[in-house]
């Protein structure tokens, strides 16, 4: 919400303060996701690419795959 609301420094420091939960919801890969959109607004599609290659290695480490439907 705040990404789509051009606040990305506070999505930012919302993502940092998810990141510091304790295990294993700050391992969630949706973290990495929601990490990832704000960057893409950023157009920082270098650091997109890392937070969703992230995500989908943690998804395939818990045996889920991703739906390319």
């Amino acid at each position: 919400m705040q990404a789509n609301a051009g606040q990305a420094p506070d999505a930012l420091a919302t993502v940092a303060a998810v990141r510091k939960l304790p295990p294993p919801a700050a391992d969630d890969p949706r973290i990495d996701i929601a990490e990832a959109s704000v960057a893409e607004g950023l157009s920082d599609f270098q650091r997109e690419q890392t937070l969703a290659a992230a995500a989908a290695a943690k998804g395939a480490q818990r045996g889920k795959l991703l739906d390319a439907r």
